[in-house]
């Protein structure tokens, strides 16, 4: 996939927007839509609790999302820098999470991510933690107090 294409539906400039003003309403969308995301993660008994352990794995492949002229490091640390980007990667790592720890409920989430050029390739990992617990049945089907 290239942004001309995408030139040609209607979102004219967002190449130039990325590199010269910063990251374009549409750049997460064309980024992440050339995205493979791999995922890994385990539950683990911590004395009395269970928690999560795991990461994502996002790979772009720059040469079919980006112009071949673009500034790879510049985008980069545009991304690094992009609240919108960064939480658009925490809510994807957390759905993967949270999809290994069912049937368990999965509590705030502790993250950390980190960003890295290799080749062609933009690779982000999102190292994630937090505590799981099982989900509270419906009121109606809870046994009523025997307190006195």
């Amino acid at each position: 996939m290239d942004i001309r294409p995408i030139r040609k539906s209607g979102a004219p400039g967002v190449q130039r927007d990325i590199i010269a003003r910063g990251l374009a309403p549409l750049a997460d969308d064309v980024l992440l839509s050339a995205a493979v995301v791999v995922s890994e993660g385990k539950l683990e008994a911590d004395g009395g609790d269970t928690v999560y352990a795991g990461s994502t794995m996002v790979a772009i492949d720059l040469q079919s999302a980006v112009r071949p002229d673009t500034d790879r490091g510049r985008l980069v640390n545009q991304l690094q820098r992009s609240i919108g980007f960064q939480l658009r990667l925490m809510r994807m790592a957390r759905q993967e999470a949270e999809r290994r720890c069912l049937p368990l409920l999965l509590g705030p989430l502790d993250t950390e991510a980190s960003f890295r050029l290799e080749g062609n390739h933009l690779l982000i990992d999102i190292d994630v933690f937090g505590h799981a617990r099982p989900v509270a049945p419906p009121l109606h089907h809870r046994q009523a107090s025997t307190r006195p």
